[in-house]
C-alpha cells in the first residue's frame, strides 16, 4: 500500500459522501505494497523500499521507462494527477506488463473521477498479477461508486474481500476495505473475519473501534456499541462524530430503553421499582 494515511481515510469514511472517499483514498494508496507495518513510520519506510525494489526491475529491462515511472511517482505525490496520468501511460506504452504501473495508473484515474476506467485498469493489474495490492485496489475501485452494487459487482466484491481475507501476506491496512465491503454486503461473517485480523494492530485502531461499532449495533448489542464508540473517540474519532454515531446507537434502541429513563428520573425508577416489589409481593400472597 502506498501513503496511506489512515486518520484522514477513516474521516472520509465517516463523512457524507463516506464509502466514495474512502474507497478512493485507500484505492489510489494500494499502488504500492506493504507487508505487515504497524505504525505510520513503518509504513513510509515500506513505502520507501517496495518504490526502490519495483523500480529497479523495471530498470533491470527498461532504463527508459523506468525514469519515466520515478517521474510519474513524483508527480502522484505532488498531487499533479494529470501529469501523473500521462508519465504513467508511457511507461506503460514502452512495458505494457509492468503492472504497478497499471495500478498506479488506476489509483490516479479514480483520483480524478473516472471510477469505471479506473476499475478496468485495476482488474487488468490483477489478471497481469494476483498480488494482495492488485487486489485490494480493484476491491476499492469497486466500492468508489456512489450508485448500488450491480448482483454481478457484489459477487466480485465478496471474492475480492474474501480473497483479501484469506491472504496471510496481505497488509493489515488492506482491512478495513474488507470490513467495508462485509459492512455494504451486510456480510457478518465476513466482518467478523476482518475485525479479527484488524484486532491487535496500532494502525487500525480506529477503524477497528469503528466497524466493532457497526458490528455491535447490527447485533443489537447497544452497551458494547457505547463502549467501541468510546474507545474509538480515544483513539482519534472526533467529537462531531461521536457525538454523531452515539445518537445513531440510541436511534436503534428499543423506544422503551431510550425513553424511560429520561421520562421517570433515577427518583421515578427506584419508585417504580418499589411498585413492583409490592405488586410481585402481593401476587405471591394471592397464590
Amino acid at each position: 500500500m502506498d501513503d496511506l494515511d489512515s486518520r484522514s481515510a477513516m474521516t472520509a469514511c465517516l463523512s457524507a459522501s463516506g464509502s466514495l472517499a474512502l474507497a478512493t483514498t485507500i484505492v489510489f494508496a494500494c499502488a504500492m505494497g506493504v507487508a505487515h507495518a504497524t505504525t505510520e513510520e513503518e509504513i513510509q519506510a515500506d513505502v520507501e523500499e517496495f518504490t526502490t525494489r519495483i523500480t529497479g526491475e523495471l530498470r533491470a529491462v527498461d532504463s527508459g521507462a523506468a525514469e519515466v515511472f520515478t517521474r510519474a511517482n513524483a508527480a502522484r505525490e505532488a498531487g499533479d494527477f494529470p501529469e501523473a496520468e500521462r508519465l504513467f501511460r508511457e511507461v506503460l506504452a514502452s512495458q505494457p506488463e509492468f503492472h504497478h504501473a497499471r495500478r498506479r495508473l488506476c489509483g490516479v484515474v479514480l483520483q480524478l473521477g473516472r471510477r469505471d476506467e479506473a476499475v478496468t485498469l485495476c482488474r487488468s493489474a490483477l489478471e497481469t498479477e494476483g498480488t494482495p495490492e492488485n487486489r485490494a485496489s480493484l476491491l476499492g475501485a469497486l466500492l468508489a461508486g456512489d450508485e448500488p452494487l450491480t448482483a454481478v459487482a457484489r459477487a466480485e466484491v465478496q471474492r475480492l474481500a474474501n480473497g483479501l481475507l484469506r491472504d496471510g501476506e496481505a497488509s493489515p491496512l488492506y482491512m478495513p476495505m474488507a470490513c467495508q465491503a462485509a459492512t455494504i454486503l451486510q456480510d457478518i461473517s465476513m466482518l467478523d473475519g476482518c475485525l479479527t485480523r484488524m484486532r491487535g494492530d496500532e494502525i487500525n485502531e480506529l477503524e477497528f473501534h469503528y466497524f466493532s461499532w457497526i458490528r455491535a449495533v447490527r447485533n443489537s448489542d447497544f452497551g458494547e456499541a457505547e463502549r467501541s464508540l468510546a474507545q474509538a473517540r480515544a483513539a482519534g474519532l472526533s467529537e462531531e462524530d461521536y457525538a454523531r454515531f452515539m445518537a445513531l446507537t440510541r436511534q436503534a434502541q428499543p423506544l422503551w430503553k431510550r425513553y424511560l429513563p429520561l421520562a421517570l428520573g433515577v427518583g421515578g425508577v427506584i419508585r417504580l421499582r418499589a411498585m413492583f416489589n409490592c405488586f410481585s409481593a402481593a401476587s405471591s400472597r394471592s397464590t
